[in-house]
């Protein structure tokens, strides 16, 4: 764990969250620091526009760069599960990392990061080809514009495929792929109300993964329309409807 001044000390200075609203990595970020009850200043971030000033925050000229980032004094936490272990190292609420059960639990996280690592690959692809999405994908005032928001929003893609190293596959096999992860979720969860003894970042891990089966509700999470359908996979929705049904149910009673 990183240590760093108490975000309850008198005085100190807030750490900095940098993330990106619609993106599940960031979210996990914020629900754990929502969970500990982590005040800490919000910075927003506009994905290829904002990287040069998030360099030069990171004092990281080369190699990838993204977010969530969490800036806690001279500490750089440039994950959402370093930022949440972070949170609970400097929280008071009940913990997300149970000992008894790390094993478990980094089974699920790891689980989770494949589910997502494929559902942005598909979300990209889908975006790429939905000229709606693609508008609403660019930030104000670009997309207002339509064929300045079509510009940016087409390198934008080309961007996340540089920088992820996006396939080639077709939505409909990136969903083959996702299925059987999915399958071992639903499988783990077996109708209970968490994925280990207790509420856990397992449940907010796998719980932000699905928001690319199906987008949660605008209340937490914003989406335009175009996007909020190409995100979603129809069959994986219907296939896993128990499933979202659960984050849904764990959205209202946690988040």
């Amino acid at each position: 764990m990183i240590a760093g001044p108490s975000p309850f000390a008198k005085g100190a200075p807030l750490a900095t969250l940098i993330h990106l609203s619609y993106s599940p990595w960031s979210e996990k970020a914020r629900w754990a620091l929502d969970h500990h009850h982590l005040q800490v200043k919000r910075v927003h971030y506009t994905p290829m526009l904002g990287e040069p000033g998030l360099r030069l925050r990171l004092g990281k000229l080369r190699g990838k760069v993204t977010v969530p980032v969490l800036i806690d004094g001279r500490d750089r936490i440039e994950d959402s599960l370093g930022i949440a272990r972070w949170a609970e190292a400097q929280g008071q609420a009940a913990p997300l990392f149970p000992e008894k059960e790390h094993e478990r639990l980094e089974e699920l996280v790891a689980c989770s990061e494949r589910i997502m690592a494929l559902g942005r690959e598909r979300a990209t692809a889908v975006v790429s080809a939905n000229p709606k999405a693609l508008r609403e994908s660019v930030p104000a005032p670009l997309n207002r514009v339509a064929p300045v928001a079509r510009v940016v929003g087409f390198f934008g893609v080309r961007y996340l495929r540089s920088k992820y190293v996006l396939s080639d596959n077709t939505p409909e096999r990136i969903e083959e792929q996702m299925r059987p992860l999915l399958t071992q979720v639903r499988d783990a969860l077996a109708e209970r109300p968490y994925l280990l003894t207790d509420f856990s970042f397992a449940d907010i891990a796998v719980a932000a993964a699905l928001q690319f089966v199906s987008p949660v509700s605008g209340r937490y999470i914003r989406l335009g329309t175009a996007s909020r359908g190409a995100w979603t996979s129809a069959p994986l929705a219907e296939s896993f409807r128990g499933l979202l049904d659960w984050r849904d149910e764990l959205y209202e009673d946690r988040r």
